[in-house]
């Protein structure tokens, strides 16, 4: 018999072998014991995000409550200008006027079909 008969012959007791043995529990290929109701519901992911987000807008309000004069108001300011250009790269070195300009100009008769 040849190697390849050989091995095929091996393979296909072995498997029929593996086939033969109890199959696991349906249990094992639950993921969840009870499956979740329908509706909205928060994961604890969303629930930690919220929580942070409270607590930054707690900060917020706290700074906005401390500017008690147009000097404090215009340091907030100018600290925010540049939290925001730290968060965007910054801005580009020279002023560039964007013009966008068309390839090619078609004159629209109204109607696809008459183009």
């Amino acid at each position: 018999m040849s190697d390849v008969h050989l091995g095929a012959l091996i393979g296909a007791t072995s498997f029929g072998a593996l086939a033969t043995e109890d199959a696991p529990p349906a249990k094992a290929f639950c993921v969840r014991e009870q499956p979740w109701a329908p509706g909205p519901r928060i994961t604890p992911f969303l629930q930690y995000q919220t929580e942070q987000a409270w607590q930054e807008d707690e900060q917020r309000v706290k700074a906005w409550e401390a500017i008690r004069d147009e000097k404090e108001l215009l340091k907030t300011q100018n600290e925010l200008r540049q939290k925001l250009l730290e968060m965007i790269g910054g801005l580009p070195a020279q002023r560039q006027i964007f013009m966008r300009r068309l390839p090619a100009r078609f004159k629209w008769t109204g109607s696809p079909s008459k183009n």
